[in-house]
């Protein structure tokens, strides 16, 4: 057999015991985990990225996840419009599905101007309904700016 086709072989070999030995150690902190592992389909990927990485383990990955803070400020202008409340929405429900907490911020006591399918008659109902929660000026966190009027 040619030097080359027994090379790769040897090569797939060193591979596979590699691969076998990241199963076996994944295995071995799940065991060893108190914490019930749940599948999330919004947050697998973001916590299967931070395992992969190397640099946590599934319990760390799924600690930094929680502990993550998203804050979105809605400006006075933006939350008049229909264009600056869908903005408002999607924010927080993306910010919902990647981060552990998202808070909101601005003038949320407002009419709900777009037609959704939800009980929400305000802002703040909507913005709750999606998996949001509003809080006062002392949150901090990563913040998205939302339209002028920001004071």
């Amino acid at each position: 057999m040619p030097d080359v086709v027994l090379n790769e072989r040897r090569r797939r070999a060193v591979r596979l015991r590699e691969a076998g030995a990241a199963v076996r150690q994944v295995a071995k902190q799940c065991e060893l985990s108190n914490l019930p592992i749940e599948v999330d389909s919004e947050t697998s990927r973001i916590r299967a990225a931070l395992v992969k990485s190397g640099l946590n383990s599934f319990s760390e990955a799924e600690e930094k996840l929680l502990s993550s803070r998203l804050v979105l400020r809605i400006g006075s202008d933006a939350a008049c419009t229909p264009a600056g409340q869908a903005a408002l929405l999607t924010a927080a429900v993306t910010g919902a599905r990647c981060f552990g907490q998202v808070s909101v911020l601005g003038t949320l006591d407002l009419p709900l101007l777009l037609p959704l399918p939800i009980a929400a008659k305000t802002l703040a109902e909507a913005v709750a309904h999606f998996g949001a929660s509003v809080a006062d000026d002392r949150v901090l966190g990563r913040t998205v700016l939302i339209g002028p009027g920001n004071e």
